[in-house]
């Protein structure tokens, strides 16, 4: 089914586009509800799909089935696990905008420690001084920021607070170690 769907889209002419309709959501639509709304939601563990806004569950368990996933229980897994990492998501990037504070129109500084939080919340091994550690640290910093000069500097601030050591060594200086 997906190669045949694919298919089928290819086919269609870029002139053809202008015949279709596109909705664009106004944000201050008053018939536009909030994310939280529409998933019955705000936290991560309280997802239920009896609670999700029925026009939403049954549009993504149309594209679901779709893409392929043709079993309906499996359809609503996907969907819960989904709506749960969106809602860590959606609450880790509104966290984040209130952090930033403006220090003129064209520069805005980030409060690192905050996230630094989020990433110690996200680590998922044991805090060691280690390759091993360091390498999971760098990557669960560059899920947070793709800014380098910014992963610098948390991976700074959360060195400082495991290991009380000023500057992060390089991987072969930990090898050396051990």
């Amino acid at each position: 089914m997906r190669n045949g769907l694919f298919k089928q889209l290819l086919e269609i002419q870029l002139n053809a586009f202008h015949n279709f309709e596109i909705l664009i959501p106004v944000l201050d639509n008053p018939f536009a509800t909030s994310f939280f709304n529409e998933l019955g939601a705000r936290e991560p563990e309280e997802v239920d799909l009896s609670r999700v806004a029925l026009h939403r569950l049954e549009l993504d368990r149309a594209v679901l089935e779709a893409i392929g996933f043709t079993d309906p229980k499996e359809r609503d897994e996907v969907l819960l696990e989904l709506y749960r990492e969106l809602i860590d998501l959606v609450k880790f990037r509104l966290e984040k905008a209130k952090n930033v504070e403006s220090r003129s129109r064209s520069k805005k500084r980030v409060n690192l420690e905050v996230l630094a939080d989020k990433v110690e919340k996200r680590l998922e091994i044991e805090v060691e001084r280690s390759t091993r550690f360091l390498r999971h640290l760098k990557q669960k910093v560059a899920e947070i920021t793709p800014d380098e000069k910014m992963q610098k500097k948390i991976l700074s601030i959360l060195w400082k607070r495991f290991f009380d050591e000023d500057r992060v060594p390089a991987e072969k200086q930990l090898e050396k170690l051990f």
